[in-house]
């Protein structure tokens, strides 16, 4: 499935609060399938996956590049990997069989970002994030 098939879920406000936290400008004119096409472009730019996975743990990249490959059943302990790469936009759970599957532009786009110099950004950056979630869970 592409992402581009998958926004045609959301109504029209909620691709276009999606795109202002995406900072497109100059979206609320167009009708929503040149909004689904202007948030997937700009979701697809090496600059935006860049960033979005690059605070991914170690645990959630890992079930990313797997599930990039082919659709991942999901075990009881990545289950809230998996729902961050949901909410993210990177995936999606397969009907009926709950695996988990990255959309197929973005593996595309991925494959062109995934170098030894975003591995060792991504690798810090992650383990910062998890580090965080665990101090924020100690706090609560």
């Amino acid at each position: 499935m592409l992402l581009r098939e998958y926004l045609t879920e959301y109504t029209k406000e909620e691709l276009l609060d999606q795109a202002r936290s995406f900072e497109i400008r100059k979206c609320s004119g167009l009708r929503k399938a040149d909004l689904i096409d202007r948030i997937v472009d700009n979701f697809c730019t090496e600059e935006m996956l860049r960033s979005r996975l690059a605070c991914l743990t170690k645990e959630q990249m890992d079930l990313f590049r797997k599930a990039c490959i082919s659709p991942t059943a999901v075990s009881v302990n990545e289950v809230v990997d998996a729902m961050q790469l949901y909410r993210y936009w990177i995936g999606y759970f397969e009907e009926p069989t709950d695996r988990f599957c990255v959309f197929e532009d973005v593996a595309v786009a991925f494959s062109k970002v995934d170098d030894e110099s975003f591995r060792r950004k991504q690798c810090r950056k992650g383990w910062m994030v998890k580090c965080i979630h665990f101090l924020y869970n100690i706090m609560e």
